[in-house]
């Protein structure tokens, strides 16, 4: 909670477009809610669902930056 992770991950992002990368997908527990709101605030968004993707039977949300 202190900025850690959307740092990291802002920085990835940049390394990968400067690599010529246009959109990113992934996948993120629906359980997980403070790594959905950095996602959110990176650009992503929610375009599907995997129902029981992980072993706990939580769904998975795929994400993307795409425009």
């Amino acid at each position: 909670q202190k900025g850690l992770g959307e740092i990291f991950f802002t920085q990835c992002l940049q390394e990968l477009k400067k690599r010529g990368l246009n959109r990113c997908f992934l996948e993120v527990s629906s359980q997980n809610p403070a790594a959905i709101r950095l996602y959110q605030k990176c650009g992503f968004h929610q375009f599907h669902q995997i129902p029981g993707f992980y072993r706990d039977g939580s769904c998975a949300l795929t994400m993307g930056n795409y425009q």
